[in-house]
Protein backbone atom coordinates (compact mmCIF):
# COMPACT_ATOMS: atom_id res chain seq x y z
CA UNK A 1 0.00 0.00 0.00
CA UNK A 2 1.18 3.50 -0.78
CA UNK A 3 -0.32 6.88 -0.09
CA UNK A 4 -1.27 9.37 -2.78
CA UNK A 5 0.05 12.23 -0.63
CA UNK A 6 3.56 11.49 0.73
CA UNK A 7 3.08 13.86 3.68
CA UNK A 8 -0.56 13.46 4.70
CA UNK A 9 -1.10 14.64 8.28
CA UNK A 10 -4.09 14.04 10.50
CA UNK A 11 -5.53 14.10 14.01
CA UNK A 12 -8.12 11.75 15.53
CA UNK A 13 -10.35 14.00 17.64
CA UNK A 14 -12.58 12.26 20.16
CA UNK A 15 -13.58 11.89 23.80
CA UNK A 16 -12.14 9.35 26.21
CA UNK A 17 -13.43 5.77 25.88
CA UNK A 18 -14.84 6.26 22.39
CA UNK A 19 -12.66 3.82 20.47
CA UNK A 20 -9.85 6.18 19.50
CA UNK A 21 -7.05 3.87 20.69
CA UNK A 22 -8.60 1.01 18.71
CA UNK A 23 -8.69 3.19 15.58
CA UNK A 24 -5.12 4.40 16.11
CA UNK A 25 -3.95 0.80 16.43
CA UNK A 26 -5.47 -0.02 13.03
CA UNK A 27 -4.05 3.08 11.32
CA UNK A 28 -0.63 2.32 12.74
CA UNK A 29 -0.51 -1.03 10.96
CA UNK A 30 -0.79 0.52 7.50
CA UNK A 31 2.28 0.71 5.33
CA UNK A 32 3.82 4.19 5.17
CA UNK A 33 1.60 5.31 8.07
CA UNK A 34 2.31 6.10 11.70
CA UNK A 35 -0.36 6.87 14.29
CA UNK A 36 0.33 7.80 17.91
CA UNK A 37 -1.46 8.32 21.19
CA UNK A 38 -2.36 11.44 23.17
CA UNK A 39 0.55 13.81 22.62
CA UNK A 40 -1.11 16.52 24.68
CA UNK A 41 -2.11 14.45 27.68
CA UNK A 42 -1.49 16.49 30.83
CA UNK A 43 0.81 13.98 32.52
CA UNK A 44 4.10 12.34 31.63
CA UNK A 45 4.23 8.74 30.52
CA UNK A 46 4.76 6.11 33.18
CA UNK A 47 6.50 2.75 33.02
CA UNK A 48 3.33 0.80 33.73
CA UNK A 49 2.34 -1.97 31.31
CA UNK A 50 -0.65 -0.10 29.92
CA UNK A 51 1.62 2.77 28.85
CA UNK A 52 4.37 0.73 27.19
CA UNK A 53 2.72 -2.29 25.58
CA UNK A 54 1.53 -0.45 22.47
CA UNK A 55 3.66 0.34 19.49
CA UNK A 56 2.34 3.87 18.99
CA UNK A 57 4.10 5.56 21.88
CA UNK A 58 5.74 8.97 21.34
CA UNK A 59 7.17 11.61 23.75
CA UNK A 60 4.40 13.94 24.82
CA UNK A 61 4.50 17.71 24.59
CA UNK A 62 5.09 17.96 28.35
CA UNK A 63 8.19 15.77 27.93
CA UNK A 64 9.60 17.67 24.97
CA UNK A 65 12.33 20.28 24.78
CA UNK A 66 11.19 22.49 21.90
CA UNK A 67 13.79 24.25 19.80
CA UNK A 68 13.56 28.02 19.49
CA UNK A 69 11.10 29.88 21.73
CA UNK A 70 10.23 27.82 24.78
CA UNK A 71 6.85 29.36 25.62
CA UNK A 72 3.44 28.81 24.11
CA UNK A 73 2.20 28.92 21.47
CA UNK A 74 5.61 28.77 19.78
CA UNK A 75 6.77 25.74 21.75
CA UNK A 76 3.62 23.87 20.67
CA UNK A 77 4.21 24.82 17.04
CA UNK A 78 7.86 23.70 17.21
CA UNK A 79 6.85 20.41 18.82
CA UNK A 80 4.29 19.66 16.10
CA UNK A 81 6.68 20.73 13.34
CA UNK A 82 9.14 18.14 14.59
CA UNK A 83 6.43 15.50 14.98
CA UNK A 84 5.05 15.93 11.47
CA UNK A 85 8.48 16.28 9.82
CA UNK A 86 8.52 12.87 8.18
CA UNK A 87 7.03 11.34 5.02
CA UNK A 88 3.94 9.20 4.94
CA UNK A 89 0.57 9.40 6.63
CA UNK A 90 1.12 10.50 10.22
CA UNK A 91 -1.13 11.60 13.04
CA UNK A 92 -2.08 11.36 16.69
CA UNK A 93 -5.18 11.39 18.83
CA UNK A 94 -6.50 14.42 20.64
CA UNK A 95 -9.22 14.55 23.27
CA UNK A 96 -11.79 17.36 23.42
CA UNK A 97 -10.45 18.49 26.79
CA UNK A 98 -6.90 18.71 25.43
CA UNK A 99 -7.99 20.91 22.54
CA UNK A 100 -9.62 23.28 25.04
CA UNK A 101 -6.39 23.40 27.03
CA UNK A 102 -4.30 24.09 23.90
CA UNK A 103 -6.45 26.41 21.74
CA UNK A 104 -3.42 27.33 19.63
CA UNK A 105 -3.75 23.90 18.03
CA UNK A 106 -6.59 25.27 15.92
CA UNK A 107 -4.30 27.85 14.34
CA UNK A 108 -1.64 25.24 13.67
CA UNK A 109 -4.12 22.80 12.15
CA UNK A 110 -5.62 25.52 9.99
CA UNK A 111 -2.27 26.84 8.73
CA UNK A 112 -0.86 23.37 8.08
CA UNK A 113 -4.08 21.92 6.62
CA UNK A 114 -4.20 19.09 9.15
CA UNK A 115 -7.05 16.70 8.46
CA UNK A 116 -9.37 15.95 11.39
CA UNK A 117 -10.98 12.56 11.92
CA UNK A 118 -13.83 13.15 14.34
CA UNK A 119 -14.54 9.81 16.00
CA UNK A 120 -17.78 9.62 17.95
CA UNK A 121 -19.44 6.86 19.93
CA UNK A 122 -23.20 7.15 19.51
CA UNK A 123 -24.05 5.17 22.62
CA UNK A 124 -23.10 7.66 25.33
CA UNK A 125 -24.06 5.10 27.99
CA UNK A 126 -21.30 2.80 26.76
CA UNK A 127 -18.81 5.67 27.07
CA UNK A 128 -19.77 6.13 30.72
CA UNK A 129 -19.71 2.37 31.31
CA UNK A 130 -16.26 2.11 29.76
CA UNK A 131 -14.93 4.87 32.00
CA UNK A 132 -16.36 3.12 35.04
CA UNK A 133 -14.85 -0.21 33.99
CA UNK A 134 -11.45 1.42 33.63
CA UNK A 135 -11.75 2.82 37.15
CA UNK A 136 -12.80 -0.56 38.57
CA UNK A 137 -10.26 -2.74 36.76
CA UNK A 138 -7.43 -0.19 36.47
CA UNK A 139 -7.10 -1.47 32.92
CA UNK A 140 -7.57 0.91 29.99
CA UNK A 141 -7.05 -1.60 27.17
CA UNK A 142 -6.63 -5.30 26.60
CA UNK A 143 -4.19 -6.73 24.06
CA UNK A 144 -5.14 -9.83 22.13
CA UNK A 145 -3.81 -12.86 23.97
CA UNK A 146 -3.62 -11.14 27.36
CA UNK A 147 -5.66 -12.48 30.24
CA UNK A 148 -8.44 -10.05 31.19
CA UNK A 149 -8.90 -8.85 34.73
CA UNK A 150 -11.86 -10.22 36.61
CA UNK A 151 -14.76 -7.89 35.81
CA UNK A 152 -17.45 -7.73 38.49
CA UNK A 153 -20.87 -6.23 37.74
CA UNK A 154 -20.52 -2.47 37.28
CA UNK A 155 -22.57 -0.18 39.49
CA UNK A 156 -23.59 3.15 37.94
CA UNK A 157 -24.63 6.19 39.96
CA UNK A 158 -28.21 6.55 38.77
CA UNK A 159 -28.61 9.93 40.49
CA UNK A 160 -26.01 11.57 38.23
CA UNK A 161 -26.37 9.34 35.18
CA UNK A 162 -28.69 11.53 33.12
CA UNK A 163 -26.56 14.60 33.80
CA UNK A 164 -23.42 12.78 32.66
CA UNK A 165 -25.16 11.50 29.54
CA UNK A 166 -26.19 15.05 28.68
CA UNK A 167 -22.64 16.28 29.24
CA UNK A 168 -21.29 13.65 26.86
CA UNK A 169 -23.95 14.51 24.29
CA UNK A 170 -23.10 18.22 24.53
CA UNK A 171 -19.38 17.54 24.19
CA UNK A 172 -19.88 15.69 20.92
CA UNK A 173 -22.32 18.28 19.58
CA UNK A 174 -19.97 21.15 20.50
CA UNK A 175 -17.03 19.51 18.75
CA UNK A 176 -19.19 18.86 15.70
CA UNK A 177 -20.32 22.49 15.46
CA UNK A 178 -16.79 23.74 16.07
CA UNK A 179 -15.40 21.66 13.22
CA UNK A 180 -18.14 22.87 10.91
CA UNK A 181 -17.27 26.50 11.67
CA UNK A 182 -13.49 26.01 11.65
CA UNK A 183 -13.26 25.26 7.91
CA UNK A 184 -10.79 22.50 8.72
CA UNK A 185 -10.96 19.42 6.48
CA UNK A 186 -12.76 16.90 8.67
CA UNK A 187 -14.59 13.59 8.55
CA UNK A 188 -16.93 12.26 11.22
CA UNK A 189 -17.01 8.53 11.83
CA UNK A 190 -18.98 6.51 14.36
CA UNK A 191 -17.18 3.81 16.31
CA UNK A 192 -20.21 1.52 16.13
CA UNK A 193 -20.30 1.74 12.32
CA UNK A 194 -16.60 0.93 11.98
CA UNK A 195 -16.88 -2.10 14.27
CA UNK A 196 -19.95 -3.50 12.54
CA UNK A 197 -18.99 -2.89 8.90
CA UNK A 198 -15.41 -2.76 7.64
CA UNK A 199 -16.64 -1.09 4.44
CA UNK A 200 -17.10 2.07 6.53
CA UNK A 201 -13.31 2.40 6.46
CA UNK A 202 -13.48 3.24 2.75
CA UNK A 203 -14.48 6.81 3.62
CA UNK A 204 -11.46 7.05 5.89
CA UNK A 205 -9.05 5.73 3.27
CA UNK A 206 -10.39 8.27 0.79
CA UNK A 207 -10.17 11.11 3.32
CA UNK A 208 -6.53 10.32 4.09
CA UNK A 209 -5.57 9.64 0.48
CA UNK A 210 -4.82 5.99 1.22
CA UNK A 211 -5.30 3.29 -1.39
CA UNK A 212 -8.26 1.04 -0.50
CA UNK A 213 -7.30 -1.87 1.72
CA UNK A 214 -7.97 -5.37 0.40
CA UNK A 215 -8.45 -6.54 3.96
CA UNK A 216 -8.79 -4.45 7.08
CA UNK A 217 -5.78 -4.64 9.42
CA UNK A 218 -6.75 -6.27 12.69
CA UNK A 219 -6.33 -4.27 15.87
CA UNK A 220 -4.20 -5.76 18.62
CA UNK A 221 -6.81 -4.56 21.10
CA UNK A 222 -9.93 -6.38 22.16
CA UNK A 223 -12.90 -5.41 24.26
CA UNK A 224 -12.60 -5.77 28.02
CA UNK A 225 -16.34 -6.32 28.40
CA UNK A 226 -18.48 -8.28 25.94
CA UNK A 227 -21.56 -8.87 28.09
CA UNK A 228 -24.94 -7.29 27.52
CA UNK A 229 -26.01 -4.38 29.71
CA UNK A 230 -28.36 -6.55 31.78
CA UNK A 231 -25.44 -8.80 32.76
CA UNK A 232 -22.82 -6.07 32.99
CA UNK A 233 -24.62 -3.40 35.03
CA UNK A 234 -25.05 -4.51 38.63
CA UNK A 235 -27.95 -2.10 39.29
CA UNK A 236 -29.53 -2.61 35.86
CA UNK A 237 -33.15 -2.24 36.99
CA UNK A 238 -32.35 0.97 38.84
CA UNK A 239 -30.60 2.37 35.76
CA UNK A 240 -33.47 1.28 33.53
CA UNK A 241 -35.98 3.03 35.75
CA UNK A 242 -33.88 6.20 35.83
CA UNK A 243 -33.51 6.34 32.05
CA UNK A 244 -37.17 5.63 31.36
CA UNK A 245 -38.99 8.65 29.90
CA UNK A 246 -35.66 10.31 29.00
CA UNK A 247 -34.09 10.72 25.55
CA UNK A 248 -31.46 8.16 26.62
CA UNK A 249 -33.75 5.20 27.32
CA UNK A 250 -32.92 3.61 23.95
CA UNK A 251 -29.22 3.43 24.86
CA UNK A 252 -29.88 0.63 27.34
CA UNK A 253 -29.93 -2.84 25.79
Amino acid sequence: MTTSDPTQRFVVLSSQRSGSTWLISILNQLEDAAAFGELFLYRRRTTGPDETRFEFDYPRYLESTPTGLSFRPFSVFAYLDQFYNRPGTIGFKLMYSQWRKYPELLLYFWRQNIRIIHLVRRNHLNVILSRRMKAVTQQAHLVTGAAPSSLPPIELDSATLVRRLRQQQRSVATARRFLQLSRLPHLELAYEDLVQDSAQFDCLWSFLGINPQRSLPQSRLKKIATRQHRDLIGNYEQVRARLADTPFAHLLE
